[in-house]
């Protein structure tokens, strides 16, 4: 073996175990090689073969190596696992040691003495045979084969090759012709059955038997393999961190082959795939796939040369195992951004349509709101305008009737009667003519006019009456407003019907809760407050708001220090309400020694407060949101569990009778 392809064998298989820093399944590579001297001229060349395109080409790191030579006997001379670049030259080493020096073949040995041999191998891995021979089988007299027919040799090599499927193990065949010249002296074997058995081998086995030829490595090793070749430019240019590299697949198989790279390897360290990739080649074609890569902001910019090695589902390998290229790597944030504008694009849409739905579905909600609340808010203020329309009505008739003369006041009293009320400082006053009260409207609002005439041009077979408080020369006329406290003092003077009595007072409570919403959106500045200490001290106390869950563990249960300061409102607030929806801080609690004082920070929800409200334990403080919804909420001494036990226990006094 010429010694000038040695540091070209070493380079190679140092480039392909250095890139395996991701191992793929382990593999036992066993080479089956026929060693007996009618391989003399061929012996180099398939040593050559095997150390510059087999293992190059097909092992990987973490692999196992097994050489089997055969020729009357089956020896094991190499058996080595791949995990340095020592463990590659001590198998080059064995390699360049062997030579044929057998005087007879037994095949059907050889392929016994295989099977027994791997089955003691692990067997979590793949197995791949590669038997290397001449196909001549010549054993000697001592052979148990020896009186073996040709038919019962092929039975036997059929049988022991059936085994070897069973186990789904790869056996390959690359056969190399037979020397006559070599072997004639040595191999002149007189068994029966002695021949060649090429052709019985490869049916057997169910594969191709392989010509060897020393000017067609790299084809014989995808053939043997079915392996695909693969390439790359020697020169990718000036690129991003992220970018693409164009490798192209060559399939000169028989059958199609689906491909998906899982992993690209760079340089023996980092994993620099950006994405998906995989195709599916037909087979004796090729294709060229761009496969996405991004390298980290950390690694160096400029020229460089790139080691790439792809790693494949399904344990597939390809020759080269490894693809060299130069890069010339410029960082740019701006490209890096317009690589991925496809993917910020699809986020920033994705991120507008959920923003969107949200405020579909808020603005759904409020409108729910709305109209619920909306006719009975109309309710009220249509009574309300009612009345004070009708007071004013009922005034200004008054007065001009006292204007009119004797007869005019007689048709006048007919038209506009009023009718004296039992009770003291009230009266009711029926329905006056439309237009009478559109004179009096005359000089309000257009729209109240339009309002109201609606309201009194319904037919009604009774007349309508409003409700007016008496009053004399020095009393003024109390006039209907919107204030509840002043429509609750008119409800009062009804003595008559006590379901209008009811439904009055249903609209009014309505109508103060609508005020109390409408008051707590109203924001007020928080209280200035300046915290005293009567005397020193702490308390453990618990927050309980009425209604809401106490069962959280401690969240609501704190120590106040003299001086100190607790925040109630919302989820960031010491003390927590979760029963409605309020913010934080809407108030702070301070403890003086002897009592708790609440300095309101959102007057709008304390509508009940103008000012820092001082209360005792166990003292309710009301509060509304925004919504209208009220809550009351008291701090109590807080007991442990296991102390209330403690003083149920101890209150139960155990008397000793025997002593008496």
């Amino acid at each position: 073996m010429s010694k000038k392809i040695f540091p070209f064998i070493l380079l190679i298989i140092f480039l392909v175990i250095s890139a395996q820093l991701f191992s793929q399944t382990t593999t036992d590579l066993i080479i089956l090689l026929d060693s007996s001297q009618s391989m003399i001229p061929y012996y180099t060349d398939v040593a050559e073969f095997i150390c510059k395109s087999i293992l190059p080409s097909y092992l990987r790191y973490g692999d196992r190596f097994h050489i089997l030579t055969f020729a009357d006997t089956v020896q094991n001379p190499i058996s080595q696992e791949v995990l340095t670049n020592a463990d590659i030259n001590a198998i080059v080493a064995g390699i360049l040691l062997l030579y044929p020096l057998g005087t007879s073949t037994d095949l059907i040995t050889a392929l016994e003495d295989t099977w027994n041999w791997t089955l003691d191998l692990p067997s979590n891995s793949n197995k791949v045979i590669v038997m290397i021979t001449d196909g001549m089988h010549a054993p000697l007299s001592s052979s148990p084969y020896y009186n073996l027919t040709s038919e019962d040799v092929k039975v036997k090599i059929s049988q022991v090759a059936d085994k070897i499927k069973s186990q789904n193990w790869v056996f390959k065949l690359i056969t190399v012709p037979f020397s006559s010249d070599s072997g004639s002296q040595t191999e002149n074997s007189k068994a029966p059955g002695a021949g060649i058995y090429t052709d019985t081998l490869a049916n057997s086995a169910g594969t191709n038997a392989i010509e060897f030829s020393k000017d067609n490595d790299s084809a014989i090793v995808e053939k043997t393999f079915s392996l695909m070749s693969m390439s790359c430019p020697e020169n990718l240019g000036r690129h991003n961190y992220t970018f693409k590299i164009p490798i192209t697949f060559s399939n000169q198989t028989d059958a199609d082959i689906t491909l998906e790279i899982k992993k690209l390897i760079v340089n023996g360290k980092i994993n620099a795939l950006n994405g998906k990739s995989s195709v599916t080649i037909p087979s004796n074609s090729k294709k060229t796939i761009m496969v996405p890569v991004a390298f980290p902001k950390e690694w160096p910019s400029g020229e460089q040369t790139l080691i790439i090695e792809p790693v494949f589902t399904d344990n597939l390998r390809v020759i080269p195992p490894v693809l060299q290229s130069n890069v010339l790597l410029k960082y740019s944030f701006l490209a890096a951004m317009l690589t991925n504008i496809t993917q910020l694009i699809l986020s920033l849409l994705i991120i507008a349509i959920i923003i969107a739905l949200i405020i579909i579905i808020i603005l759904y909600i409020r409108s729910i709101h709305k109209k619920a609340n909306q006719p009975v808010v109309d309710a009220v203020f249509d009574s309300m305008q009612t009345q004070k329309i009708a007071g004013n009505t009922a005034k200004t008739a008054t007065a001009n009737t006292s204007m009119l003369s004797p007869a005019q006041s007689a048709t006048s009293s007919r038209t506009i009667p009023i009718i004296e009320q039992s009770k003291p400082g009230a009266r009711i006053i029926p329905e006056v003519q439309k237009q009478t009260r559109i004179e009096i409207t005359a000089d309000s609002n257009k729209t109240k006019t339009r309002l109201f005439e609606n309201l009194f041009n319904t037919p009604k077979t009774e007349p309508r009456f409003f409700i007016e408080p008496q009053v004399t020369s020095t009393q003024p006329v109390i006039e209907a407003s919107q204030n509840p406290d002043h429509i609750k003092d008119r409800i009062a003077l009804l003595s008559g019907d006590t379901t209008k009595q009811q439904s009055i007072k249903h609209m009014l409570d309505v109508l103060q809760k609508k005020e109390e919403k409408l008051s707590a959106t109203v924001h007020r500045k928080p209280i200035v407050y300046n915290p005293s200490i009567i005397k020193p001290g702490t308390v453990k106390v618990e927050f309980v708001v009425d209604n809401q869950n106490r069962c959280i563990g401690k969240r609501n249960i704190k120590v106040l220090h003299s001086g100190g300061k607790k925040t109630i409102g919302g989820r960031f607030s010491d003390f927590f309400i979760f029963l409605y929806p309020f913010p934080d801080r809407i108030a702070d609690v301070y403890y003086d020694g002897e009592s708790i004082v609440i300095v309101p920070q959102k007057l709008e929800y304390f509508p009940d407060y103008d000012s820092a409200i001082t209360i005792n334990f166990d003292e309710r403080v009301r509060i509304v949101n925004k919504r209208g919804k009220e809550l009351f909420f008291t701090f109590t001494l807080y007991i442990p569990p296991y102390e209330k036990i403690n003083n149920i226990l101890k209150c139960v006094d155990i008397t000793d009778n025997t002593e008496k």
